[in-house]
């Protein structure tokens, strides 16, 4: 079925119920109103949760899948400078040659 379908669904269902509360509601006695009122609601509930286990599937659909390359290695080099300071480089050769 189509979003759009289930959507326009749970729109009428929606007014439906609107519908049915301000019968229920008017002042006389509309049993039917509320029997119609407590149904609605019900349904409109079951098309919540379709869509929303429907919205669940598609999302859990588009994940994308894990990249099978390997990454490069993470190169971390450490140079001493003057007076014995530690200078450190990562993420690429002091070189600045990096392996494809």
């Amino acid at each position: 079925m189509r979003g759009w379908i289930l959507t326009l669904a749970a729109t009428t269902v929606a007014t439906a119920i609107a519908i049915a509360v301000n019968l229920a509601t008017d002042g006389r006695h509309h049993p039917w109103a509320w029997i119609a009122t407590v149904v609605l609601t019900a349904l409109g509930g079951a098309l919540s949760e379709w869509q929303r286990r429907r919205d669940v599937r598609k999302a859990e659909g588009l994940t994308p899948p894990s990249d099978p390359r390997p990454t490069p290695p993470h190169v971390i080099q450490t140079a001493v400078a003057g007076e014995g300071a530690s200078v450190q480089q990562a993420a690429g050769d002091i070189n600045n040659s990096t392996s494809s």
